[in-house]
C-alpha cells in the first residue's frame, strides 16, 4: 500500500511540474528551470518504476525473471548528477555573474543535463 501511495504521489507531483514547465515559455527560458525539468522527468520515471516494483513484486536476485535491471538506481544517479550541476550553475550565477552570463548559455545547460543521462545510463 505504501508503494502505491509513494508512486502515485511521485508521478502526480513531478508530472505536473513537467507539464507546467513545458507549457510555460518563461520557465523554459531560465536555466534553473531546465535543471528542475530534468529532475522532475527523472522523478516521474522513478514513480513509474515504483509502480512496476509493487505491481510485479520484483526482487533483484539472480536470475531475475521480472527485474528492473537496476533502472531505479540509475534514475537516482541521474538525479544526483543533476543536483550537482544545478549547484554549480547557481554558484556561478551568484558569485560570478559576468562570467555566468557569457559562458553558461541554454545549450550548455541542456548539454549538462544530457550528459547526466548518458553518463549514468551509458
Amino acid at each position: 500500500m505504501l508503494q502505491i501511495v509513494f508512486a502515485t504521489a511521485a508521478v502526480l507531483l513531478a508530472g505536473t511540474v513537467v507539464i507546467s514547465i513545458f507549457a510555460t515559455k518563461e520557465l523554459r527560458a531560465q536555466n534553473r528551470f531546465i535543471f528542475m525539468l530534468n529532475t522532475s522527468i527523472c522523478d516521474t520515471l522513478v514513480g513509474f518504476s515504483v509502480f512496476y516494483l509493487g505491481l510485479f513484486d520484483v526482487q533483484e536476485l539472480y536470475p531475475s525473471r521480472n527485474g528492473t535491471f537496476y533502472v531505479l538506481s540509475s534514475l537516482l544517479g541521474v538525479n544526483m548528477l543533476t543536483f550537482m550541476f544545478a549547484q554549480f550553475d547557481r554558484y556561478f550565477a551568484v558569485c560570478h555573474p559576468f562570467l555566468y552570463s557569457r559562458f553558461v548559455t541554454k545549450p550548455v545547460v541542456i548539454g549538462a543535463n544530457i550528459y547526466c543521462w548518458l553518463y549514468t545510463c551509458g
